[in-house]
């Protein structure tokens, strides 16, 4: 079983009886990814109504930018600015340190404008961010992650780019404030609970750890489902693994020894539940 657990420490144990095998299981685990490569674009709102908080919009990107381990090989970061149009700052590729990321975030500048069209900055980000050319490495299974800071409601329709986003496996976290629509930035973020509120721009630093707890269940989430095996494992208590099996074998002959085992996970955070299968012999 071992192999299936590749980097993993066992900690608390289970026995499970299945078919005449012994299978040993975690009774609890926390699944650390904080040394996780990922693709990260900042999409901000431009538009006329947050210019006096796009100073505290940029401050925010610098402090998530200095936790995170820039590199070619670890975490990229593109940032897009937006009100009726979107514009691209610069891409995923683009730059390679994260000197070189705050220095740029530092001199941006904000465009203004109106209307607010948030559903095509979605649709814009979607086809000129998360690319191939642009630095995305969604083809090699790398976390794509979308981080909106908005302060108000879309003029256009948001819900066709924001399935398009999640279709694509683009998690989106959504930032508002109180002049934006609550329930519009939870049709856009991955699920309710990644769409995050503060009264104003410049009370942002209040969910800074927020969004690193939302960033490390969405990262928890895709690591597990991709089945990495870097993943390390801690006694915690809120995850439980359950497990089931099935027996395969030939048409005609069952050999006892080299019985294979479908063995499907199902593991739950809270209201997060997904399965992984894997094999024993």
């Amino acid at each position: 079983f071992s192999k299936v657990m590749v980097g993993c420490k066992l900690n608390s144990m289970t026995v499970y009886l299945l078919f005449g095998k012994k299978i040993h299981l975690m009774s609890s685990c926390l699944f650390s990814v904080d040394t996780a490569k990922k693709d990260i674009v900042f999409l901000l709102d431009g538009s006329d109504g947050t210019r006096n908080g796009f100073p505290a919009m940029l401050d925010f990107v610098k402090r998530v930018v200095e936790k995170l381990n820039v590199g070619p090989n670890n975490d990229r970061v593109s940032v897009v600015q937006y009100s009726r149009d979107a514009e691209i700052h610069f891409y995923l590729n683009t730059y390679t340190t994260r000197q070189d990321i705050l220095d740029t975030v530092r001199g941006l500048r904000h465009r203004g404008g109106r209307p607010l069209n948030t559903g095509a900055a979605l649709q814009y980000v979607r086809d000129n961010a998360f690319t191939n050319s642009s630095g995305s490495r969604r083809l090699q299974g790398v976390p794509q992650m979308l981080i909106l800071l908005n302060g108000g409601r879309s003029f256009d329709n948001v819900d066709t780019p924001a399935s398009a986003l999640k279709q694509q496996g683009v998690y989106v976290i959504g930032i508002g404030t109180r002049n934006s629509d609550t329930r519009e930035l939870q049709k856009i973020s991955y699920d309710p609970s990644s769409a995050l509120s503060v009264s104003d721009f410049t009370d942002l630093p209040s969910a800074q750890e927020q969004l690193s707890s939302v960033m490390n269940t969405v990262l928890t989430r895709i690591f597990i489902f991709q089945g990495h095996g870097r993943m390390q494992i801690e006694q915690y208590d809120s995850v439980f693994i359950v497990a089931e099996a099935s027996q395969q074998h030939s048409e005609n002959t069952f050999v006892p020894d080299y019985t294979e085992y479908i063995v499907k996970f199902q593991v739950s955070f809270g209201h997060l539940t997904f399965t992984w299968k894997t094999f024993d012999t």
